[in-house]
């Protein structure tokens, strides 16, 4: 018999814990290789965006791509709640991948210990070096705002037009299990983000256009992603292709008409309030610990190791775009 929710579980949804434990019943009994989480996924666990959301979303991603269907939301009568039926064996026992293969958890940190046994809680993964993982979350909840200027593609230079944007929380610290989110150490920090900017899009630039046909609204990629170090601005970590966490406006209400004054961006990740330097310090001290903090490993090996290693991982939870605002 197929499994029926009352409501949507997932995304900005009701989330009725009844309804969580029917989503994350039916995920757990699909293979990983199909888009399930992985083996130490516990589906007893309360809904958690970056837990249920991200989930939800790996499966959509896997099973119809990115498109529409892929929006971190399980609907009553929706495709994604048929498909889990049909994957899951309809949550009545005997359905494919209720005894998964062994192996490593699909999307998961490596664990500490050869026989492939999870570190005990309040110890973080580690490389086979002895490095420490480090992870970080981009959160889809509001945390403020902040004034920044159109750019134009490419070649890219700021344009006319001052917008209002929300700024969101990016959770940083080692990480346990990824799907089990970040350690509570005291190197755990929360960062206020710009994650959307505005793009001017000159094809639109035509008589009779308002702002919102001639102003496009940019966001990051959703996903799960490994960090690299790039020299672009100086200095950055790259997520996917050219989207990138780097240096964001000191004062972000800062709001002045000029709009050379204000920061701009196409949808990378820009680190506000003068706390660029900090967050670098952060990521390099959860990585490599007292060899770096006492200076035995300098900023520019840290980054080559933590780059060669694969050491930095990004969770990008899906957010709504928000309504273009453009102020002057």
């Amino acid at each position: 018999m197929a499994v029926t929710i009352t409501a949507a579980v997932g995304y900005k949804s009701p989330n009725r814990p009844d309804d969580v434990r029917k989503v994350h019943d039916l995920l757990k009994r699909v293979p990983p290789a199909q888009g399930g989480p992985p083996p130490s996924f516990n589906p007893s666990s309360p809904y958690s965006p970056s837990v249920t959301d991200q989930h939800i979303y790996n499966f959509q991603v896997k099973q119809f791509g990115k498109g529409s269907n892929a929006d971190a939301v399980v609907d009553p009568a929706r495709e994604t709640l048929k498909r889990l039926n049909a994957l899951a064996g309809g949550g009545a026992g005997g359905g494919v991948g209720i005894n998964p293969p062994p192996g490593p958890p699909v999307g998961a940190l490596p664990p500490t210990k050869p026989d492939g046994s999870l570190p005990p809680v309040g110890e973080p993964s580690r490389a086979p070096s002895g490095h420490c993982y480090v992870g970080a979350i981009l959160l889809s909840n509001v945390v403020n705002h902040a004034y920044i200027a159109g750019y134009q593609g490419e070649p890219r230079k700021v344009k006319a037009g001052v917008f209002k944007v929300p700024t969101y929380g990016l959770l940083l610290g080692h990480y346990r299990e990824w799907e089990k989110g970040l350690l509570p150490d005291d190197m755990l920090a929360e960062f206020e983000v710009i994650r959307y900017g505005v793009r001017f899009d000159e094809s639109k630039n035509v008589p009779g256009a308002t702002n919102e046909d001639v102003f496009v609204v940019q966001g990051t990629c959703v996903g799960d992603f490994t960090l690299s170090r790039a020299p672009y601005l100086d200095g950055s970590w790259r997520i996917k292709g050219e989207y990138y966490i780097h240096v964001g406006p000191s004062n972000p209400r800062f709001k002045s008409d000029d709009a050379s004054k204000l920061s701009g961006a196409l949808g990378c990740v820009e680190i506000c309030n003068r706390q660029w330097a900090t967050f670098q310090v952060r990521v390099r001290a959860l990585a490599l610990g007292e060899k770096y903090l006492s200076g035995e490993i300098d900023d520019a090996t840290a980054d080559r190791i933590i780059t060669e290693q694969n050491l930095f991982r990004l969770l990008v939870q899906p957010a709504a775009r928000p309504p273009l605002n453009r102020i002057s």
